[in-house]
């Protein structure tokens, strides 16, 4: 055989395994775009964690990678609830915590999970009252917890994705101690809430008619004042809800904890945290929006910060590893209207509070102190 036709074999070969591997990275990709950002995950129930040591104040855990975990962090398993509070030392996947027990028994050898929500249950972790609702939407039922402080002022939490009301504890006493009534909601899609009709999350595009009735039982419950907390996802619905619902006007400030405004922004970060190529990324999220109908315009709610004139704080870790703290620092920059901008040193993706109590709790207060 002649060496150029010899030569020629090769290159289409070579051009035949780069075109390969290119297209089994992107196929790989969109999947994960598919899987971690749009379907539905319930929740995992794997308990990862073994205690394998417990000393009085001080409990020692290994594995659920300990160094991902914020300084006060809840640890979870089917019979009970503790909390672990700083942390004494790490050595690989073995880390020794300040503990505390809640609820239950806990012993050398059991399995737990790391739960950086760091209270269990509901409001009465807190030794806050509740009454436990059930919401009605335009899909079915959806389960809400209300605290009642006697007022007429209404703080209505939205989580975010595959999380739960659990996520809004932490807010709970400061807004308790300042007078206002809480309502802490799901959505469809989470918890024991309806499946939205796509049968995917959809970053605000339907799930802010969920919170419309939300805010619809407070202003039945005679509401005068209202604010909205969303968490991350929680974020963008809202971002939605005031872009979207009639009710809008009865908004008077926001309260937005790493709030996702651009879902593609999101997933660009993403790739980078796992060193993609950008074309690789470009072409995934091409084959992503074939292969999954994803309209990554519908989702980018940046344009929010010129359309909107009410009070918002606005929280973001430094160390967020989920939605970067750059696009909170951006919309920070082109609000157009009153803004309180708040970034926790080192802290990861809604962990503030758990990074530092005491500023997390000073900001919300001063923000809610602070409207007319």
């Amino acid at each position: 055989m002649r060496p150029g036709r010899r030569f020629a074999i090769a290159s289409i070969a070579a051009f035949v395994l780069l075109f390969g591997a290119y297209s089994a990275a992107i196929w790989y990709y969109s999947e994960r775009i598919n899987s971690g950002g749009l379907q539905v995950d319930r929740g995992s129930e794997d308990y990862d964690v073994e205690v394998i040591a417990i000393g009085g104040d001080s409990i020692t855990l290994k594995g659920g990678s300990p160094k991902d975990q914020p300084e006060i962090v809840g640890l979870e398993w089917p019979e009970g609830y503790a909390r672990a509070d700083g942390l004494i030392s790490i050595d690989g996947d073995i880390a020794t915590r300040g503990f505390s027990l809640i609820s239950g028994e806990l012993f050398v050898g059991a399995r737990v999970r790391y739960d950086k929500h760091a209270w269990c249950c509901d409001p009465l972790a807190m030794g806050l009252d509740f009454t436990h609702i059930r919401l009605n939407t335009e899909l079915g039922e959806v389960d809400a917890w209300a605290v009642d402080s006697g007022s007429a002022s209404w703080v209505v939490f939205i989580h975010g994705k595959d999380s739960d009301r659990t996520q809004g504890l932490r807010l709970l006493p400061t807004l308790a101690a300042a007078g206002w009534n809480v309502l802490l909601t799901t959505y469809r899609n989470h918890e024991s809430s309806p499946a939205d009709l796509s049968d995917r999350h959809n970053y605000g595009l339907t799930e802010w008619r969920d919170l419309e009735s939300a805010v619809q039982f407070v202003q039945n419950q005679g509401a005068e004042r209202v604010v909205i907390a969303g968490w991350s996802m929680g974020g963008a619905t809202s971002a939605v809800f005031m872009r979207e619902s009639g009710q809008a006007n009865a908004i008077d400030g926001l309260i937005l904890n790493a709030p996702l405004l651009d879902f593609e922004r999101a997933v660009d970060y993403g790739a980078e945290q796992l060193s993609l190529p950008g074309f690789l990324t470009t072409s995934a999220k091409w084959l992503a929006d074939r292969r999954f109908g994803i309209d990554w315009d519908a989702m980018d709610y940046r344009d929010m910060a010129s359309q909107l004139n009410l009070p918002i704080l606005l929280l973001h870790g430094s160390a967020d590893d989920t939605i970067p703290v750059t696009a909170s620092r951006l919309f920070a920059e082109a609000y157009t209207g009153p803004i309180t901008y708040v970034e926790f040193a080192g802290a990861d993706h809604t962990t503030l509070w758990n990074a530092d109590p005491a500023l997390f709790e000073q900001s919300v207060d001063e923000f809610m102190s602070a409207l007319p």
